[in-house]
């Protein structure tokens, strides 16, 4: 891709950059928050399994939904060139 850069190549990355932008600002917030709460509940060894368990299943879970609904909406790669 970079070996051959001219004005349109350059225009179409940043075009897929920019369409991304919101996608992955959202992705990395959503999961920022589940690990924030994570690391409240289990840094310093803190929980046993079966409460790390429960937690994915009900905290980490919940909402998970969410951040693929996001990434389904972003642009797709193929559709930029």
């Amino acid at each position: 891709m970079w070996s051959d850069i001219n004005a349109e190549s350059f225009s179409r990355v940043k075009s897929l950059i920019s369409s991304h932008h919101s996608a992955i600002g959202g992705i990395m917030c959503g999961l920022a928050v589940k690990m924030s709460i994570w690391n409240e509940r289990f840094s310093d060894g803190r929980g046993g399994p079966q409460a790390r368990a429960d937690f994915v299943l009900s905290e980490m879970r919940h909402g998970i939904e969410k951040i693929v609904e996001v990434e389904a909406s972003a642009p797709k790669v193929s559709d930029m060139s």
